[in-house]
């Protein structure tokens, strides 16, 4: 977070915010690559491989309902959505309403290729057909149909690649 504040504070129309999101409301214990501090996931096959260690840390599911969502939402035009939960990206994802969707110009998710996954494609498929016209991997440097994404998000190689939906 602090690098891509550091990026951007030069732009007088960008707003940033840090939160900590998953899919669950409660105090847990984290593993933590202590090699790479922002290495952190509640999917240990996201770091596996690494020194870790664990840490207790406070995890809330988004309600946009709630602040300090619901300011956000309400008090700007459009939005980008960045994610990178090592592992729970598509979760958060599929748990975000649709009235967050329809202020969001752009999400890019961290999609990591690791076992034990449970994403509903499904919905992930209706809330990209509902506010996003296009997927795009940068990794591959182009654009992908909804299949395309299912097959490679599915991969357990743990290789990950930033995809983004795109209005």
């Amino acid at each position: 977070f602090e690098l891509a504040a550091a990026n951007l504070k030069n732009f007088t129309n960008v707003s940033l915010f840090n939160f900590g999101l998953a899919d669950v409301n409660k105090t847990i214990d984290v593993s933590v690559n202590l090699t790479n501090s922002g290495n952190i996931s509640l999917n240990k096959n996201a770091i596996l491989n690494t020194i870790c260690g664990t840490e207790k840390v406070e995890i809330r599911r988004p309600d946009i309902s709630k602040e300090p969502f619901s300011s956000i939402i309400r008090n700007h035009n459009s939005l980008v959505y960045k994610s990178d939960t090592e592992g729970l990206d598509e979760v958060i994802f599929t748990h975000l309403e649709t009235n967050f969707w329809k202020k969001i110009e752009c999400a890019m998710l961290e999609i990591s290729r690791i076992p034990d996954k449970k994403i509903d494609y499904d919905n992930m498929n209706e809330i990209y057909k509902n506010h996003f016209s296009k997927i795009y991997s940068l990794n591959r440097n182009s654009f992908l149909e909804f299949s395309e994404y299912v097959t490679y998000s599915n991969g357990t190689d743990r290789t990950f690649d930033d995809i983004l939906f795109i209005k």
